[in-house]
């Protein structure tokens, strides 16, 4: 039986001029992960990250903890992590690169996200990015129009995060519920994550252990598919997910199966001011 947990990235910067960047708190939350998954005796044989920052962050800050590497408390301790990362993905060398045979998507691997301490694999997957929100918001929900004919605005700019969260809402069902099928689409998006999963289990085996730093969205997707929800049951999925949450997934002769989900005891241990949705 092979085992995959999918981490959420921790707390992004909501509300500012970049979006995909991990805060302080973010940080933090990633290290009680790295932390959570060594007290489990989790024993990681692949790590795999999204292409976006605040995922590759999650994984270095996460894996450095799990490895006992340097502590990532502070965002500049985090960030010089998340900057490694970065810096590394960018200069790998494309022989470096694998290819997930059964979905034909090219998957970089090697030091992508370089940890000081950690010694298994570690690559990254775009598959396991979220949607664009703001997109989606903009396309299937009516937030206005900018001023002087400039278009709509990014939504997450100057609104709260419970005002975002309804808009949000709306789009989503409509996206969701939509029977298109190409680039853009949620079908498409799913089935991108549903590939991704398959392509890890074939590659594990039997007794493999994979962790994976990801976002709300492909891991809503993802147990949706496992669980045949709908609509409604995924925007409850996605509209609950604590940042830093581990969700657990195995695979056997049986299939696979959502065995928890949004599992955040490490950080409600560490105090209610480490809690955050976004």
């Amino acid at each position: 039986m092979s085992v995959i947990y999918l981490v959420r990235h921790g707390q992004a910067s909501f509300g500012t001029a970049d979006y995909d960047v991990l805060s302080e708190l973010g940080y933090r939350q990633a290290a009680l992960v790295g932390a959570e998954l060594r007290a489990r005796g989790v024993r990681a044989d692949l790590a795999v990250a999204g292409t976006l920052r605040r995922q590759r962050g999650t994984a270095a800050a996460a894996l450095a903890a799990f490895a006992e590497g340097p502590a990532v408390g502070a965002a500049a301790g985090g960030a010089a992590l998340a900057n490694g990362a970065a810096d590394s993905a960018s200069s790998a060398a494309p022989a470096a690169a694998g290819t997930d045979s059964a979905a034909g998507v090219n998957v970089a691997a090697g030091a992508d996200v370089a940890v000081a301490g950690w010694s298994g694999e570690v690559e990254t997957d775009n598959r396991w990015n979220e949607y664009d929100q703001d997109w989606i918001i903009n396309r299937h929900a009516d937030v206005g129009s900018a001023p002087g004919g400039e278009g709509r605005l990014p939504p997450s700019r100057g609104m709260s995060s419970r005002s975002y969260q309804g808009l949000l809402d709306v789009a989503l069902s409509e996206w969701i519920a939509s029977t298109a099928t190409g680039p853009g689409s949620y079908v498409a998006f799913s089935d991108g994550v549903g590939d991704a999963l398959d392509g890890l289990v074939r590659r594990l085996g039997s007794g493999g252990t994979a962790v994976v730093f990801s976002s709300a969205g492909p891991i809503a997707a993802m147990c949706a598919r496992l669980l045949d929800l709908r609509v409604d049951g995924i925007i409850s999925l996605n509209r609950v997910m604590i940042n830093g949450s581990i969700t657990k997934i195995v695979s056997g002769r049986s299939g696979t199966s959502l065995i928890s989900y949004n599992e955040h005891s490490h950080i409600d241990a560490a105090g209610r001011e480490f809690l955050s949705y976004r």
